[in-house]
């Protein structure tokens, strides 16, 4: 609902999560999802990339793990870091 709203396809959308339950729901959504570990959080490893902590990551830092990720799947990464559907 959150790109509709916000008038974007999901695959343009990323989301922060700490729960499971989140890191599926932005999943089954077609968002990237950047796992963010809290103490009691676990299973987060389906997440696109997951963090310890967001103390020491930047925006930088996760729009590079996702273009890792991105490029492993045969999409690639823009000049700003945005990631890019491939081309058909």
């Amino acid at each position: 609902r959150a790109a509709e709203i916000l008038g974007l396809d999901p695959s343009e959308c990323c989301v922060l999560e700490d729960s499971f339950a989140g890191v599926v729901a932005g999943k089954k959504a077609g968002m990237k999802i950047v796992g963010v570990r809290n103490g009691n959080t676990q299973n987060l490893e389906i997440a696109d990339v997951v963090f310890d902590s967001l103390s020491d990551v930047n925006l930088s830092d996760i729009c590079c793990d996702l273009k890792n990720t991105a490029q492993e799947s045969g999409e690639k990464c823009g000049g700003g870091g945005e990631i890019e559907p491939p081309s058909k």
